[in-house]
């Protein structure tokens, strides 16, 4: 698309958004698919939803397209480490983007029990991209709801590599609870940041973060 397009002399460069007026990421991937649509992932495009702070909106981004740099990655690219290739957390498997995310036993438990605050048992899935597919399209009649069950996956997924980089750069422990605690607090910190919040404090909605769906509907 740039090749088509050609520097005029003696004029100063500017933008220019021909699609209609205002450019948006939704009318980017909209022409996209238009123009490209074996090229465009519908899918990965869901991560752009204002719902989580913008690099963490970034890391899932790359976790769906399988660029985040995991040890069997590393090993993959020819990159020397220290230490073994295995799960920072079980130790016991390779450690792989899907494993690490979901199928580790303490991933998995987690992403259990968060499901469990909102009704849901989730479904297995073989890769992280399928998990990801899955847990949007859990029906939920409740507006916010729906956002606070999106906003989940954001928060597990990034408090679970944030914690992985802290256990192999900082030699810290897992430490579950510890874990837990923050997935909650940064749901509600971001929750904060929406357009309509709910009219509670970051405070009360970790504390009583099981009756969310009875506070949404208040």
């Amino acid at each position: 698309m740039l090749a088509q397009n050609h520097p005029q002399c003696n004029e100063v460069d500017g933008i220019v958004w021909k699609e209609g007026c205002g450019y948006t990421s939704k009318k980017l991937q909209t022409m996209l698919q238009q123009s490209q649509p074996s090229e465009v992932d519908a899918l990965i495009c869901k991560v752009w939803l204002n719902l989580a702070p913008p690099k963490v909106e970034m890391f899932l981004w790359l976790a769906l397209l399988g660029k985040l740099n995991t040890k069997a990655l590393l090993m993959h690219k020819g990159i020397q480490f220290e230490g073994p290739p295995t799960c920072p957390f079980c130790s016991e498997h390779s450690e792989t983007l899907d494993h690490l995310l979901i199928t580790c036993t303490i991933s998995w438990d987690i992403w259990c029990e968060l499901a469990a605050d909102f009704g849901v048992v989730p479904e297995t899935k073989e890769t992280f991209k399928q998990f990801f597919g899955h847990w949007i399209e859990v029906p939920f009649s409740n507006k916010t709801q729906r956002r606070f069950w999106i906003t989940s996956f954001f928060a597990v997924a990034w408090s679970l590599w944030k914690r992985r980089n802290e256990i192999v750069f900082q030699q810290q422990s897992v430490e579950e609870d510890v874990l837990r605690y923050m997935i909650r607090w940064r749901i509600a910190m971001w929750s904060k940041a929406w357009k309509e919040p709910l009219p509670y404090a970051v405070a009360e909605i970790v504390r009583n973060f099981a009756s969310i769906p009875e506070l949404a509907n208040n």
